[in-house]
Formats: structure tokens, sequence, C-alpha cells
């Protein structure tokens, strides 16, 4: 005879690992506070941009300036990279609780490009000249301002889940709206370059084109300290972004 209480004690405990692995997971809904909301505060970080090749030496090119300030009652980031071979700044307005972009405004050697998002379409500002003033994309689904991922590593509490799904877009980009999946590999003791440490979450990304990129996210600030992008198969160099402290 079938022994029916292993059956039945074995489809518990496949159910109970299906739940436990599954409750890991999170999908960031557009319009939902944000548990770690708090982290996003008004100041400035400082990131050295450099390319590590592949006999592994480095390579620095740039500086970043990330600023966060009060607008009303919204937060404006900014963000500002000072290179020999290029322009540019960012400006995303944003709502303080929820990430939501209202405006977000590009600058490069091209010129300025304007965006205002809505949970149904992203198109250019009418009220500013730009050169993508012809610009607009339908949305299926409210979506994620991509040019401000720092700003998620902060706001997101990483200590209660594996894996967060965001649905992301890339102002004025060619893909549409995705989603795109992040998971915590663990934690680290990031050395700094004063001999002092910080603990961290190590969270990676294949931005889902087999690319792969790791944040480092500090476990008491959210800050990221650093982060990778591996593009030796294509290019031939990692790309990394490391904060510098202190401000």
């Amino acid at each position: 005879m079938p022994n029916y209480r292993s059956q039945l004690s074995l489809f518990i405990i496949i159910t109970l690992f299906s739940i436990n692995t599954f409750a890991q997971v999170d999908t960031l809904v557009v319009g939902e506070t944000f548990k770690n909301h708090k982290n996003i505060k008004e100041g400035t970080s400082t990131y050295i941009l450099y390319r590590e090749m592949g006999d592994g030496s480095l390579s620095p090119f740039g500086i970043k300036r990330h600023t966060i300030t009060k607008e009303g009652n919204r937060l404006m980031i900014e963000q500002e990279i000072f290179a020999a071979d290029q322009k540019h700044h960012l400006e995303t307005l944003i709502d303080p609780l929820t990430l939501e972009t209202s405006t977000h405004n590009r600058t490069t050697d091209k010129g300025l490009e304007s965006y205002i998002y809505s949970s149904e379409k992203v198109i250019s500002n009418p009220e500013l000249e730009s050169i993508n003033s012809d610009f607009s994309i339908e949305l299926s689904e409210p979506t994620f301002n991509f040019e401000i991922d720092f700003e998620f590593m902060k706001a997101i509490r990483w200590n209660e889940l594996k894996t967060t799904v965001i649905n992301f877009y890339h102002p004025g980009g060619s893909l549409p709206p995705q989603y795109y999946t992040f998971t915590v590999e663990g934690s680290e003791q990031f050395a700094l370059a004063d001999g002092n440490e910080v603990d961290t979450w190590k969270i990676f990304t294949d931005y889902n084109s087999g690319s792969k990129a790791w944040f480092w996210v500090s476990k008491s600030t959210g800050e990221v300290v650093k982060q990778m992008q591996d593009l030796t198969e294509r290019a031939g160099f990692k790309f990394i972004k490391l904060k510098t402290y202190p401000e």
C-alpha cells in the first residue's frame, strides 16, 4: 500500500520550502512607500570613476558628484560627471517616500533632454527647449527611473529579502520598461583606503543582457560604496565607481 503519511509529509516540506523561497522575492510597486526611504538624505557623495583593465591595472578617468537637496515636498537628485572626454549632468525631481520621478533632465555635449514621468507615459517637457522635444512613450504600467538606481539601493530593506524585482526605464532609451532582478549575494566587509571597513550587502544584477554588475551597499546608511560592471568580454575592462571617504 502507498505510504500516504510519508507522501503527505513530503508534500508539506516541499510546500513550506516553496513558500519560504518565494517569500524572499519582492516586486517593487510604483506608488508604495519604501521602508528605508529615510536613508535618502540631503548631502553630497563623491565617486572616483575608473577602469580596471584585463591585466589588473587601474585607469582613473573622472569624478562623479551626487547631491541631494530638498525642493518643496520633493527631493532633487543632481548627478554630475567631471571627465575630460564627456559632459554629463542629471537633475531628477522625486517623491521622497515612493521614489517616483516627476521630472528628469539630462545635459550632455549634445544638449538638453527633458522628461516628465506619469503613470501612463514618459514625455518631453514642453516648458523647456530640448533636443528631444518630440519624445513620448506610452506605458503599459507605471515604471521607475533607471538613472537614479543608487537611490533604490538606499531605500530597499535588503536584510528582509533575497531578491528584488524592479520595473525600470532609462529615460529616452530605445528599450521599453523592463523588470530587472537584483539579488543579495551575501555580506562583505568592504575595506576603505584609510584602513577602516564598512559592513555591506553585495547586490548582483545582469541587467537582462548577460552583463554582470555588483553594488556594495552600506548596511548602516544604505549608500553605495562601490559599483562594478564587468565589461571585460565586450570592452576589455571593468567599469568601477568608488565612493570617497570622508565627505
